[in-house]
């Protein structure tokens, strides 16, 4: 079952280097796609039937991200992305949420898992600037890591402390 980036033919070959890159191409086991539990998300990912993604960040997450990541103000000169320290979020079932590249201006690392490998390589190609690449797998789960960001790619109903980084 081997996977590959997925890319139309009319993109210039120097995007999907960079893909290609960022993603490590063949199966590796985390977490497996056709499952009872992934299939159907394999599909709706495929068939672009993704309604349930937005475009812009979620607006009660930018009202309320003070709340989720409270700033550590030393004085009040300090803004709260200036100072916000040994912070994580966790992002369960993020696929390509743009909301985890606004958090990384918040937290010191965004940790999201996602099942569907084709969520992760959209994610990576309309982010080039977080930088994120492939580490290989860990714990089961296929490991992507960027600018304060990591992303793991696998069931999320078989994530524990371990392979989440949070024990």
């Amino acid at each position: 079952d081997s996977l590959s980036v997925m890319m139309n033919d009319s993109q210039p070959p120097q995007k999907k280097q960079k893909i290609d890159d960022a993603v490590s191409v063949g199966s590796t086991g985390a977490g497996d796609e056709k499952s009872h539990r992934l299939s159907p998300w394999l599909g709706r990912w495929t068939d672009k039937r993704i309604g349930f993604h937005l475009s812009d960040v979620n607006e009660v997450l930018k009202e309320h991200v003070s709340v989720l990541i409270p700033p550590d103000v030393v004085n009040e000169t300090d803004s709260a992305e200036a100072v916000c320290a040994n912070k994580r979020v966790f992002v369960p079932l993020c696929g390509k949420t743009v909301d985890m590249p606004f958090l990384t201006s918040y937290a010191d690392e965004v940790v999201g898992v996602e099942g569907i490998r084709l969520a992760f390589e959209e994610f990576i190609e309309e982010h080039p600037d977080l930088e994120v690449k492939s580490t290989g797998d860990s714990d089961g789960f296929e490991k992507f890591v960027g600018k304060g960001i990591m992303l793991l790619k696998g069931d999320y109903f078989e994530l524990d402390e371990k392979s989440s980084g949070f024990s």
